[in-house]
């Protein structure tokens, strides 16, 4: 490895039997350098651990919002980017390519070459405060092609981290198909982190990943995850989906996915699976407000999930709300819009939502299957007793509402 205490600028790092450039300290910047491939950026030659670690550091930054100053770091055997340890705080990653080169393949004569990095792309590790990507123009890295997670956030100190802006999946130009093998974002005993943004600069493209985004853990909770394109690509209109789905929600609580205004709506569409999956008995009190699920970002065309829009298998969460703009567009999806089923999934609310229509409530737009499906789910409210509870469910393939199984007991259809 090669430890920094100055600027690193232009260099070469390859070859090495440990990281390519482990950082100590604060204040260093890593710029302008490749990182596990020739300067030509024809050939790897990689490290055989990750690419740059930033060892309990604060204030440094990696890359930068120009060309110049951008880093490639492909093709090493660990992570791209490791950030670890208590102390590892404010540092800053912009617009590096990371696990691919450029626009170009390497060495395209050479078809064993690969240039993802072989354990993910970027991994906060009990860090706290860094920003990956940015809102200003440039800031934002693409993450691509990399074996494992494009960018994880893990352990219970890793807290106020932000991704924003970046690429994860995809090419420079945000069509061109280039997943990681693992999820796009993986979120796992870490609180209180961004996923997004209201501002339209800081929408991540998380496409053809195998899935977009994970969080795990009952410890991971005030996640906000907002204004994101999940699904489809930098236009909003094309399908690049997600192959195990969109959104997997797997024993958290209390996160957020969208919000009440329109600049916090995620467009989570053309996934191969579903929209949005909770899951896990601890599970509870996340909320689901404000998205477009199964349809392009003008709400009005169908880009279907192909299973279902949401599934919920874990109690007391929320899908809409009766506050202005909670609401979410769950239309064109091959199968439901909305699937609560089994024992666990008790008391969970489904208000105020278009469910088969297109934003306006008045288009056809409707489910391959049926509206909403309860099956063996206690206590689930549909709907409620003031206006703003009502869903809009129509135009679907089958039925609006399915309840069915023993345990379905309780249930309520109100103002629907």
């Amino acid at each position: 490895s090669t430890p920094i205490a100055a600027p690193c600028w232009g260099w070469g790092i390859v070859g090495f039997s440990g990281s390519g450039i482990v950082l100590r300290g604060n204040g260093h910047r890593v710029q302008s350098s490749v990182v596990g491939l020739l300067p030509d950026q024809t050939s790897l030659l990689p490290n055989d651990r990750h690419g740059i670690v930033i060892d309990d550091g604060a204030q440094n930054l990696i890359g930068g919002p120009t060309d110049r100053e951008r880093n490639s770091i492909a093709g090493n055997r660990g992570t791209g980017i490791v950030v670890q340890g208590a102390a590892a705080t404010e540092n800053q990653i912009q617009g590096n390519d990371i696990g691919i080169i450029g626009s170009a393949s390497v060495n395209a004569a050479a078809s064993d070459i690969t240039p993802g990095n072989g354990q993910g792309g970027i991994v906060i590790e009990d860090g706290s405060d860094n920003t990956i990507g940015g809102t200003e123009a440039g800031l934002g890295n693409v993450v691509a092609g990399n074996l494992g997670t494009g960018i994880a956030i893990v352990r219970s100190r890793a807290t106020g981290n932000i991704i924003q802006g970046n690429l994860i999946g995809t090419g420079r130009d945000g069509i061109e198909e280039n997943g990681n093998t693992g999820a796009g974002i993986a979120l796992e005993g870490a609180a209180g982190n961004t996923i997004g943004g209201t501002a339209s600069s800081a929408r991540n493209i998380i496409a053809a990943n195998n899935t977009g985004i994970v969080l795990r853990n009952s410890s991971t909770t005030d996640t906000v995850i907002q204004g994101n394109a999940i699904g489809v690509d930098a236009t909003g209109s094309a399908m690049l989906g997600n192959s195990n789905g969109g959104i997997v929600l797997n024993g958290v609580v209390e996160n957020s996915i969208g919000g009440v205004v329109p600049e916090a709506r995620n467009i989570i569409a053309g996934n191969t699976g579903s929209g949005i999956i909770i899951m896990g008995s601890n599970a509870t009190r996340n909320r689901v407000q404000g998205n477009y699920i199964g349809t392009d970002q003008a709400g009005g065309i169908a880009l279907g999930n192909s299973e279902h829009g949401v599934v919920v298998e874990a109690p007391g969460n929320l899908i809409g709300g009766t506050d202005a703009g909670t609401g979410n567009v769950l239309s064109g999806n091959r199968r439901s819009g909305v699937r609560i089923a089994n024992a666990t999934a008790e008391g969970n609310q489904i208000q105020g939502n278009r469910i088969g229509t297109d934003q306006s409530g008045t288009r056809v737009l409707g489910n391959g299957e049926d509206g909403v499906v309860i099956i063996n789910a206690a206590r689930t409210v549909l709907g409620g007793m003031v206006p703003a509870a009502r869903n809009i469910i129509a135009t679907n393939q089958r039925h609006g509402v399915v309840v069915q199984g023993d345990q379905a007991e309780n249930t309520r259809i109100q103002a629907t």
